[in-house]
């Protein structure tokens, strides 16, 4: 969730430069069908429209040039995959069409096309464009075409073409050129026993960092160590031993279900409850399914309404997390029924030059709870951009700048009432639906009676997409709700649900080979600053994913190099990019990167790079970066 804090903001979408017509085009009409997610919009003369995939926040934009929007702009909210349907003009010449997704939806960008049917009318079909995982950049550009011709040309270069390769490459594959960053490019063979001088003489470039590094083979041959069984601090590869252990445990098609338990089957309901078992991925979606099953069984009436969050014990925020992170959308409470991972939304929209940002809530009901203090401000065009929010007691203070003309940013905030907020949401839906509701409440020791009869279920998204969401996006709620998750089926009556997720995790990776003196967890997503573990047990932890029945879910839940989730930055125009499939991390004094490595002329390797530093995060980055780099050349000798 390390988008949440500061959101950095893209540059404008490139877009080819057309020569304008003599009379500009008018959009006549558009329309979204959300059940078969297709988006339909018809010119009054042709265009050649403009389409993107775009990351954080992960949307599609179809920039039509030299084409008018005649009313004003147009802002249409949806449920599930896709959120959001927004029409405007973007310049004075250009009208954009922005789809917002849900972050959990994954497309394949080479199958995603915007196709014209008959005269000027165009489609984009959705519905059979899932892909796993979401392979991407800062942006992709997404094929435009006549029915029954060949695609339009994409974008220039200075947009990154999407790939039209498996990230594996078959092993005679030509070796690419040697990376610029390797200290003897003209050699011909990078063999296995040159590893630790190249690798050190990259790391020795910032002798004052205390480096944790391990690479090893599959089959556990080490071909460098620098202070592997050190404990230091590992931030966010703290994720790779919590979703390795969730889905060595559950399984990949394990789902987390949500009941509605009520004490009757008629109209009338004494006690209706709904019990959180933690599903981190219910949204109002779910709650709306629920709903609607209930008004279907002839529920018409609920005197009492009971949320219950007895699964998780213990403290709902860990100790161990910093004073100045609580509250943050990165930080949120963990319990056992929540609901858009315990986070508020907002939309900053700029407005005049010089004017504050305004500020839409994603659910107009939540503003009754804060107050708004906004510190922000218009910029030009040409303009720095960037937002941060703060919760201050009831206050949410609210700075930064966004530039005049550019697109609404979305934020949020950590809820802090938890459960009683996924009931007041279940409340207002049950209401709205022509069910009453008089009481409400949420229970956090008494279990459900065991008399009760279930009346609505939903469940989460399997186990295999849940720790790609937690590891694309390194999602601290998914990380610490999955802890809690092994901890609950470990012992269901322990004190404390984050002591006993950490010991199932620990006792999971031991199972599977690991040295368990060589990690100390006291959360599941590794914000704490207090975690420790050695590069040589995430290293272990790798290879035996990678040496497991589940190996390709695991490797393929990790960021790609130069292509999609935290890494879709790094290892851009590198023999690295999309040979590296790691876990990044990043706190206060540390940088982190683990994971996998496909060479060219090797077979597979496992590494760990740990440093706790003083220096700055974006220059050991570059540091690890390079010796990333250098394992891509690994030739098998």
């Amino acid at each position: 969730m390390a988008n949440w804090r500061n959101v950095l903001l893209l540059a404008a979408v490139p877009a080819l430069v057309c020569a304008a017509n003599a009379e500009a085009a008018t959009l006549n009409k558009w329309t979204f069908n959300n059940s078969t997610k297709r988006l339909e919009f018809t010119t009054d003369s042709s265009v050649q429209p403009k389409a993107f995939l775009i990351f954080n926040p992960y949307r599609i934009v179809i920039d039509l040039p030299n084409t008018k929007l005649t009313s004003a702009s147009v802002k249409q909210a949806y449920s599930g995959d896709v959120k959001q349907v927004r029409l405007g003009q973007f310049d004075a010449t250009t009208t954009r069409i922005v789809i917002e997704l849900d972050p959990r939806y994954v497309i394949d960008a080479k199958q995603t096309i915007v196709k014209r049917t008959t005269g000027n009318t165009w489609v984009l079909d959705l519905s059979g464009t899932v892909g796993l995982p979401a392979t991407g950049t800062t942006s992709v550009p997404l094929k435009v075409s006549d029915a029954g011709s060949q695609p339009l040309p994409t974008p220039p270069s200075t947009t990154p073409k999407p790939p039209t390769t498996a990230p594996k490459p078959p092993t005679t594959a030509p070796k690419p050129p040697t990376s610029a960053n390797n200290n003897n490019p003209s050699a011909r063979n990078f063999c296995r026993a040159q590893v630790p001088s190249a690798l050190n003489s990259v790391l020795n470039r910032s002798s004052s960092t205390q480096w944790g590094v391990s690479v090893q083979t599959q089959s556990g041959t080490t071909l460098f160590d620098r202070n592997a069984s050190t404990l230091l601090a590992p931030a966010s590869n703290n994720k790779v031993f919590t979703t390795a252990a969730a889905l060595t445990k559950l399984g990949p098609d394990y789902r987390i279900k949500t009941q509605v338990l009520g004490d009757g089957q008629g109209a009338t309901i004494n006690n209706l409850r709904i019990v959180g078992q933690g599903d981190p991925s219910l949204t109002g979606t779910g709650l709306r399914s629920l709903t609607q099953q209930l008004k279907t069984k002839g529920v018409r009436n609920v005197d009492f309404l009971i949320g219950d969050d007895t699964l998780f014990k213990g403290p709902s925020i860990n100790p161990n997390w910093l004073e100045e992170d609580l509250g943050q959308a990165y930080a949120p409470p963990i319990n056992s029924l929540s609901i858009n991972q315990n986070i508020i939304g907002l939309t900053l929209s700029p407005r005049s030059q010089g004017q504050p940002l305004a500020v839409a809530w994603d659910d107009p009901s939540d503003q009754q709870d804060w107050v708004i203090d906004n510190r922000t401000v218009t910029s030009s065009p040409s303009g720095g951009e960037f937002v941060d929010v703060v919760p201050s007691g009831n206050r949410l203070v609210i700075t930064g700048a966004l530039r005049q003309g550019s697109e609404p940013e979305l934020v949020g905030v950590a809820i802090a009432n938890e459960g009683n907020y996924l009931v007041s949401k279940f409340a207002g839906l049950l209401r709205s639906a022509q069910v009453p509701v008089a009481r409400t409440t949420v229970v956090t020791r008494t279990p459900a009676p065991k008399d009760l009869v279930e009346l609505a279920a939903i469940e989460s998204d399997p186990v295999a997409k849940m720790i790609a969401v937690t590891n694309l996006e390194s999602n601290n709620f998914y990380a610490e709700t999955l802890l809690k998750v092994l901890g609950a089926n470990r012992l269901a009556n322990a004190a404390d649900t984050r002591i006993s997720g950490i010991n199932e995790v620990k006792s999971i990776l031991v199972g599977l080979g690991v040295d368990g003196s060589q990690l100390q967890m006291v959360d599941g997503s590794g914000l704490a600053p207090n975690n420790r573990a050695s590069a040589k047990a995430f290293v272990q932890t790798l290879n035996a994913m990678a040496n497991g029945k589940h190996a390709a879910i695991y490797k393929n839940s990790m960021p790609v190099g130069g292509r999609s989730g935290t890494l879709s930055n790094r290892f851009r125009g590198t023999a690295a990019q999309g040979r590296v499939f790691a876990k990044t991390g990043t706190i206060s004094g540390v940088v982190s990167l683990s994971g996998y490595v496909d060479p060219v002329n090797h077979p597979q390797i496992s590494f760990s790079i740990l440093a706790n530093t003083d220096s700055s995060a974006s220059t050991i980055r570059a540091i690890v970066d390079d010796a990333v780099v250098k394992l891509v050349d690994l030739d098998d000798c």
